[in-house]
């Protein structure tokens, strides 16, 4: 139940981003706002004191000297109510009141929060002093000045809508911009638990999501190969199995019901096609090691010459025995190169066992090695029966023999070349053949030298 009611990546991106920008959104206009509400009284007090200039300045052409008649406070009090202002006459001694129309009851404003004291000169004399109270929150003042407020209140909160809006489609796009990686590995994901294992991941996104894309089609595609590799060898081993197994099956069912009669030699043939599956089982679980070599592999800096010449070592009796020759050809300086020393020695063992196997006694075997740019060659070859120029193509596959007269009893069951190629592709490197029926082979090995690990390894041991 957890996870039916858990939240979507997309959905959680979307809500983080749109929450945060409209949060920031809606602090930038109360900001606004809140600044207006600060300049606006400013302008209106500088709007008002500008006003009440213009008023002493008309009324200084009626009123010349105070004490002010009956008629003058009349036409005080009726600037008052023209202008809703509280107006206020002193003296110069500022004490000694000629006027107060709050006093008269023709005041406009219970409170006067904007309040100017102008000295009242009339000829370059200084008559009293004029002053002059406001409501600042009377708007009829400021007739310009409301309307632009109204105006830009409304534009704000207009912007406003059109930036939540804008907000809401950007959040949505980026949420699923960067959710949809996520989700195609979860497709993806979801496919390989249907089986459906062909399809790959497109690299983009984000630096971390394109990582997790590489690391997934990687994945993928080693799983490929290594299922692809499991079906090969199933039908491999199946095709391999079957006919010695017929045999003693048959060989077995024919003595049961008394067909051949149980004797030392029907017995020896039955042992020997169990001999056979037994070797053929062995070899298979050299190739599976061989095929997956590259999961634990044990590189080190090594010299490839002591290599071949601990090999001469431990053929000789083999070549003895089958009265051959074996040559060395190498350079006078180490050859060094970065590989699994327990791996490389057990390809050369294949390549040469193969070519002791098929040289008549009498024959040479030369076992070589040299350094070009960038990688190391080893040569074997042989003055062997040679391969056919047809099955050629075909040596490295596995259980392919070239040998046709040779029975799976006497001869090898075709996976030690597989086993060879298995391995020196772990290297990263590659192995070739020629060869011409009748005259011999030459099997080629090729690894890359790693500058940077040969340059580290000197550096360690130095």
């Amino acid at each position: 139940m957890a996870n039916r009611f858990r939240m979507k990546t997309q959905t959680l991106l979307f809500s983080t981003l749109f929450g945060v920008l409209a949060v920031l959104l809606l602090v930038i206009y109360w900001l606004l706002n809140t600044e207006w509400e600060r300049i606006a009284p400013e302008y209106k007090i500088k709007l008002l004191e500008d006003q009440s200039q213009k008023m002493a300045y008309m009324m200084r052409t009626q009123i010349t000297q105070g004490p002010f008649t009956s008629e003058e406070a009349i036409w005080l009090d009726n600037v008052s109510k023209l202008y809703s202002a509280s107006l206020r006459f002193t003296a110069d001694n500022r004490t000694e009141v000629w006027y107060d129309s709050e006093n008269r009851g023709v005041s406009s404003a219970e409170y006067s929060p904007a309040r100017f004291e102008i000295p009242y000169i009339v000829d370059g004399k200084l008559i009293g002093y004029l002053h002059v109270s406001y409501e600042l929150d009377d708007n009829h003042f400021f007739p310009d000045l409301t309307e632009m407020e109204n105006k830009l209140k409304k534009r704000w909160t207009a912007g406003l809508y059109v930036l939540l809006a804008l907000l809401f489609v950007v959040s949505y796009g980026l949420s699923r911009r960067l959710a949809r990686p996520l989700r195609d590995c979860s497709e993806m994901a979801e496919r390989m638990a249907s089986e459906q294992w062909e399809t790959t991941l497109p690299e983009k996104g984000t630096a971390e999501m394109a990582r997790i894309s590489h690391a997934f089609n990687t994945l993928l595609a080693e799983f490929n190969l290594q299922e692809q590799w499991r079906r090969q060898m199933l039908q491999d081993v199946s095709h391999e199995l079957r006919t010695p197994l017929t045999t003693v099956l048959s060989r077995l069912e024919a003595m049961i019901d008394g067909i051949y009669p149980l004797t030392e030699p029907h017995l020896q043939r039955i042992f020997a096609d169990i001999d056979r599956l037994s070797r053929l089982v062995a070899d298979v679980g050299k190739l599976s090691e061989a095929d997956g070599a590259r999961f634990k592999m044990n590189v080190e800096r090594v010299d490839l010459i002591e290599v071949i010449k601990s090999i001469q070592e431990s053929i000789a009796v083999l070549v003895k025995e089958k009265e051959i020759t074996c040559k060395l050809n190498y350079p006078f300086v180490p050859c060094f190169a970065n590989v699994d020393q327990d791996r490389i020695i057990q390809v050369l063992f294949n390549v040469i066992s193969n070519a002791i196997k098929y040289t008549a006694p009498g024959g040479e075997i030369e076992l070589g090695l040299y350094s070009e740019e960038n990688e190391t060659i080893i040569y074997c070859t042989d003055s062997g029966i040679g391969i056919a120029k047809e099955d050629i193509p075909f040596v490295f596959n596995r259980f392919y023999r070239t040998d046709k007269s040779r029975s799976r009893d006497n001869g090898g069951l075709g996976v030690g070349l597989s086993i060879a190629k298995a391995l020196v592709e772990a290297h990263d490197g590659v192995i070739t053949v020629e060869s011409e029926s009748g005259k011999g082979s030459t099997f080629t090995i090729r690894l890359p030298v790693k500058t940077e690990l040969l340059e580290e390894g000197e550096r360690q041991s130095g």
